[in-house]
């Protein structure tokens, strides 16, 4: 964080400890690069016919998608194809959906828009990212507004560790819990898993408990079909070994495909 601080949102004006500031810039910052910078490219993946929008366009009811990225990708395909989607949520059982898509964001979303302390209420999920600019402190209603996002590895704590540390974001932390239970409920039992552009990287702890927790949960003598899109090379050889660490005992079959174009997906 720059000293002295900029004056140029409220924030900066009512609060100086830095640790409480650093994550408010980081929450600016992935919101800038994964929001604004990003929608361009999010657009031509949308309008394109790239394999992300192929796998996902395939979808039926009852099926899980889990995305680790912080961008609106998956929710803007499916919106494209009129697909019925349901986020992963704490107050209805949507881990035995059959007449929609589970959706299910770990690592939160640009889209969720909370306020800290929850003084302006739950959470809300809105069809676009939340713009930089207004993620500030709110004086009429005492909280800062912003984007409902958790770092995904131990190294980017900062963006949610004084929130969640002084419990002033319950609803939020119910809100991603459910994400994580019902990610977990659907890998645990599935019978396929497609990987688009996700590595499954050690630095991740948070996602290895996810996957691990799940493969814990597996029925010893079900088999996993994983269909891995990743360049076939080195980069594969990492990813599957990442794989088996993380899902075994699962019974695994591995097939590398790649269609020629970078998936923006995680």
């Amino acid at each position: 964080m720059p000293f002295p601080p900029p004056n140029r949102k409220m924030i900066y004006r009512m609060n100086f400890n830095p640790w409480l500031l650093a994550g408010f810039e980081l929450k600016c910052a992935v919101t800038r690069v994964y929001g604004t910078a990003l929608e361009s490219k999010i657009q031509e993946a949308v309008k394109g016919n790239g394999t992300v929008k192929n796998e996902i366009k395939q979808l039926q009811s009852g099926d899980c998608i889990i995305s680790f990225n912080y961008d609106l990708l998956a929710e803007k395909i499916l919106r494209q194809h009129n697909k019925k989607v349901a986020v992963a949520n704490p107050y209805s059982d949507t881990t035995n959906l059959k007449d929609a898509i589970l959706l299910c964001k770990p690592h939160g979303s640009l889209s969720w828009k909370q306020w800290s302390p929850e003084r302006g209420g739950s959470p809300k999920i809105l069809n676009m990212p939340m713009q930089e600019w207004k993620i500030d402190f709110i004086r009429e209603i005492g909280a800062n507004i912003l984007p409902g996002i958790i770092g995904p590895v131990p190294f980017k704590d900062e963006i949610i560790f004084s929130d969640l540390q002084l419990g002033e974001v319950p609803l939020f932390f119910n809100l991603v819990v459910a994400q994580w239970r019902s990610a977990i409920q659907c890998i645990s039992e599935t019978e396929k898993l497609v990987v688009l552009g996700y590595g499954f990287p050690p630095e991740d702890l948070h996602a290895h408990y996810l996957f691990a927790e799940a493969a814990a949960k597996r029925e010893s003598d079900k088999e996993l079909e994983i269909e891995v899109y990743e360049i076939c090379g080195q980069r594969f050889n990492d990813v599957k070994k990442n794989i088996a660490e993380v899902l075994e005992p699962a019974s695994c079959k591995y097939r590398c495909e790649y269609k020629g174009e970078a998936c923006v997906f995680g």
